[in-house]
């Protein structure tokens, strides 16, 4: 018996050690595609990003299958390590899952934008793809603040939202549509920001 166990216990161990792997792949095709690079994300990161969510998936459950394995030998308490450990991994597939989602929203997204600019903008040197406010109102331009960037400090930011609620009063914006307004707001920041807005709080 004490054999039986303790080969279990070894592959137990084995299997938590490929989560790791999995996890680390995982981990950092996160901060590559969906944090330093959404930007310029493709269906290809998207799709590598999916299998890699399928390949720690399937770790998790070989996991999970030896961990039951085991119990059944030397039943363990609910609140056990290995317990905590696949509660943990399941959650970061549910974050990674997410992620995923939106990441491929918005490269949905840039490419329409991008088509749309591109087939509509033959005035423009520059094919700006930002969302574009809404032409019902007309904005007085010199009220708008400079682009707010992430790396502002807190006493920057303070005067940055000073001058973007005396532009929004002088605008009218409470009037309009709040599409209309996010693409207002979205004018007044750097690109950089707009992108950890989408992806941190799911603002478009």
């Amino acid at each position: 018996m004490d054999a039986t166990l303790n080969k279990l216990k070894n592959s137990r161990s084995a299997h938590y050690g490929y989560c790791g792997k999995a996890l680390g792949r995982l981990d950092k095709a996160h901060d590559e595609y969906l944090h330093s690079n959404i930007e310029n994300i493709t269906v290809e990161d998207i799709e590598e990003m999916e299998n890699m969510v399928e390949e720690f998936r399937a770790s998790i459950e070989r996991y999970f299958n030896a961990h039951l394995l085991v119990q059944e030998i030397e039943p363990t308490a609910e609140d056990d390590t290995h317990t905590l450990r696949i509660d943990e991994f399941q959650t970061k597939i549910l974050t990674s899952r997410k992620a995923i989602k939106l990441a491929t929203r918005l490269y949905h997204e840039s490419t329409r934008v991008t088509n749309a600019n591109t087939s509509s903008t033959a005035n423009h040197d520059v094919t700006d793809t930002r969302p574009r406010p809404g032409s019902n109102f007309r904005i007085d331009r010199n009220s708008q603040p400079q682009e707010l960037c992430t790396s502002i400090s807190l006493q920057s930011f303070k005067v940055w939202h000073d001058k973007f609620s005396v532009h929004y009063r002088i605008n009218n914006m409470r009037h309009m549509e709040p599409g209309d307004q996010v693409g207002h707001l979205f004018a007044c920041l750097s690109s950089e920001m707009i992108t950890k807005l989408r992806f941190t709080m799911g603002i478009t």
